[in-house]
């Protein structure tokens, strides 16, 4: 059930459940220990969290999914937007960047290793992910009747006279 509800929001510009926001990660950063595939959530900010060095979601041109940067520098514009120079961590060399507040998917929270990945494939072969669940759901109705048959077949005792 879960997974229905991130797969909504997954990698869809920004787009959010309650301020959180679930995007693929798009390279590997050793640095972090974040891999390519894995699942990154990050909560919507208002400016003034965004606070220097801490880590923050962005879009990825380049590839799928987005990719995460740290925070260096806040140049605040109007309540609204502000600049953010950042730091991205590629191929272990950082380099600098700047963001808007509003373009940001927001400050990373956690991350969850490869199930972003694993909802990808399941959204890409929805046919054939709804086949394996119908089968494996008749597979377990099927183990069921039978322990349950088999608990009901009476034994018999035979005593010896």
């Amino acid at each position: 059930v879960l997974g229905c509800f991130v797969t909504i929001c997954l990698d869809n510009n920004g787009s959010d459940i309650g301020g959180i926001c679930f995007n693929t990660m798009g390279q590997d950063i050793e640095s972090l220990g974040v891999s390519k595939g894995d699942l990154i959530i990050s909560k919507k900010a208002e400016i003034s969290e965004y606070v220097t060095d801490s880590l923050i979601a962005v879009s990825n041109s380049n590839l799928n999914g987005c990719d995460i940067q740290s925070i260096q520098r806040v140049s605040t514009f109007s309540t609204n937007d502000a600049e953010i120079t950042t730091v991205a961590m590629q191929n272990g060399i950082g380099y600098e960047n700047t963001v808007m507040a509003s373009s940001c998917y927001g400050i990373v929270t956690s991350y969850i290793p490869a199930l972003g990945s694993l909802l990808n494939f399941a959204m890409d072969n929805a046919i054939l992910v709804c086949v394996l669940f119908i089968l494996l759901s008749a597979f377990w109705c099927l183990l069921l009747v039978l322990i349950e048959k088999q608990s009901k077949t009476p034994k018999t005792n035979k005593t010896k006279k």
